[in-house]
């Protein structure tokens, strides 16, 4: 939503002029393992919108760190490495329009209300084996799979649906982290729509266990046992291990 920091970025690295597009594929392969094949695809692909692009045209990959490793950017005249040294989301606020595939990231990339394009060259192999939040077909952007129809796409913008707007980023503002905090803090919104649940209004208190060994459980068993009047809610970080478990089936089921 900052209009002045996408400016002051696109100045510090001399793009003035230029239309930027941001590309920022899923991630296909497993933990330190790709797939030759689909590596081979990926990197013909990149050279034929690379090829397609014209002079004041610039994509800025966004790789996985493993996947980027296969990448020779040199070899490329407008595709070039998402400059590592910028937020990411502060630098796809220069970015005219969003190329994706199955990520997420268009979820928030919509609240721009830029264009949105999703490049699925390998729909049929990538969703035989993967799941998606809904349907790849229900999706109100641009479906495509050769670099023409990416080229076409980019050289005719388009506005993100209203509808998907209203469903999926309701809370899309540019204050809407200072509202959700004065929410917490007041208790109060006028932003918000605020839904009670069950037990709501009485007691609760949050713990904050770290990661959870036994000698702060012991803490955590004494504030219980001295204020039986209250609910708890006992939030921990890292995984739960068994040791973890056997500590915690220790509370009184109180």
């Amino acid at each position: 939503f900052n209009k002045k920091r996408g400016d002051e970025i696109i100045k510090e690295l001399e793009l003035e002029g230029k239309k930027i597009y941001a590309y920022m594929p899923t991630w296909r392969g497993s933990v330190g393992d790709i797939d030759p094949k689909a590596n081979a695809y990926f990197q013909y692909y990149l050279y034929e919108l690379d090829k397609q692009l014209k002079d004041d045209e610039i994509v800025f990959l966004n790789l996985h760190p493993i996947a980027k490793k296969n990448v020779d950017f040199k070899t490329l005249k407008h595709v070039k490495n998402f400059p590592a040294k910028f937020e990411t989301y502060d630098f796809l606020n220069c970015a005219e329009c969003l190329v994706t595939d199955y990520s997420s990231v268009f979820f928030d990339f919509a609240v721009s209300g830029k264009s949105i394009i999703l490049f699925a060259y390998d729909k049929e192999e990538y969703l035989s084996s993967r799941g998606l939040y809904m349907p790849f077909e229900s999706l109100p952007f641009p479906i495509v799979e050769a670099v023409d129809d990416v080229i076409a796409e980019m050289n005719k913008p388009t506005e993100v649906p209203q509808e998907f707007l209203d469903e999926f980023c309701p809370n899309g503002w540019k204050d809407s982290c200072e509202r959700l905090f004065e929410m917490m803090v007041t208790g109060e919104t006028s932003s918000y729509k605020l839904e009670t649940t069950e037990g709501a209004g009485e007691n609760i208190c949050l713990i904050y266990g770290g990661a959870l060994p036994t000698v702060h459980f012991e803490g955590i068993k004494k504030q219980v046992e001295e204020n039986p009047d209250y609910k708890y809610v006992l939030a921990y970080r890292k995984n739960l291990s068994q040791k973890k478990k056997d500590i915690i089936t220790e509370i009184d089921e109180n």
